[in-house]
This record gives C-alpha cells, sequence and structure tokens, in this order.
C-alpha cells in the first residue's frame, strides 16, 4: 500500500469517526417552549463547543481571546467590517468626551435573568 492510498484511507476513516461522534443518540427531549423556559428560570442545559484553550472561567474580562464569549455575551458595540468603524450592537447609539461614554441601549434588552 503506498503512503497516498494509506493517508487516504486513515482520512476518511477520521472523518467518518467524526461523523459518528457528532450524531445524537436519538434520547434527547423535544425542546421547551420560551415560556416553559422563563418560568424554569430562563433557558437551562449543557453548552458545548470546542476550543484549543484552556477555560478558567466564564467570565469575559479576564480572557483575552474574545472567541468563545462572543458566542455568548453581546457587547455594546463591535468592530465593522471595514476593520476601522464600530458599529452598535446592545447599543443604538453613543456619545462620549475625554471622561466618560454614554450608551443609549436598544429596546427590549433585558439582564440574564429577565430584569431591565
Amino acid at each position: 500500500m503506498t503512503r497516498r492510498v494509506f493517508r487516504g484511507v486513515v482520512g476518511i476513516s477520521l472523518a467518518a469517526a467524526l461523523v459518528a461522534a457528532c450524531g445524537g443518540n436519538g434520547s434527547e427531549k423535544p425542546a421547551t417552549s420560551p415560556a416553559e423556559q422563563q418560568a424554569a428560570g430562563g433557558p437551562q442545559g449543557t453548552l458545548r463547543f470546542g476550543t484549543n484553550q484552556k477555560l478558567d472561567d466564564w467570565e469575559p474580562l479576564t480572557k483575552g481571546n474574545e472567541t468563545y464569549t462572543s458566542l455568548i455575551y453581546e457587547g455594546l458595540i463591535e468592530l465593522a467590517p471595514d476593520g476601522v468603524g464600530l458599529k452598535p450592537r446592545l447599543a443604538t447609539e453613543w456619545t462620549q468626551d475625554n471622561t466618560k461614554v454614554e450608551f443609549t441601549l436598544r429596546e427590549g434588552v433585558v439582564f440574564h435573568d429577565g430584569t431591565p
């Protein structure tokens, strides 16, 4: 068996193992409605994602890499696609001077527990 064929077989085997590992076992409970989640104190369950970093905590201010925190926390503003300007997220507008920045939040923004 040539090295090229061997690598191809190994690659296909790894891809098949990955697909099998990502499949569900069919025993998941049906999703609850948003009203049921709110009555139970909000969404609960397990969050799973892949990372190549050790995660000590979920505090977004202590992490230099924003990859996983951007999936969980929504910021006030973000860098525009052009890489120069800023665009709104939770904030609809903002003003700044030498000592402070004031943000106006969009309508309907609440904390994780539902309080405004």
